[in-house]
């Protein structure tokens, strides 16, 4: 129970509170919903990519990928040809 943590943050509403042990168990404790949300979640979803990217089980494609997820682009870098080769492969294979 001694994590060093003083405030967690409500997974619903990003309100942040502190936590007490309650019968032997934490609880988040029952709060009115925030009326606005916080603009972190930008800031922690880049944090979250950035230490994906410095994992090992990242290909390098994956990494291109989430360089494009860091800046919102999801652009169609697919090409037919290999959408063919694909369906291509997943019927050769239900059969």
């Amino acid at each position: 129970m001694n994590s060093g943590v003083t405030l967690v943050e409500c997974p619903n509403c990003a309100s942040t509170r502190t936590l007490e042990p309650r019968n032997g168990m934490l609880r988040f404790p029952s709060h009115a919903k925030r009326k606005t949300r916080t603009s972190n979640t930008e800031q922690q979803w880049a944090m979250v990519l950035d230490v994906l990217k410095q994992t090992a089980v990242v290909t390098p494609r994956q990494q291109a990928d989430l360089g494009h997820a860091r800046q919102r682009g999801y652009g169609a870098d697919f090409t037919l040809v290999l959408m063919y080769k694909e369906f291509h492969l997943m019927l050769n294979s239900a059969v």
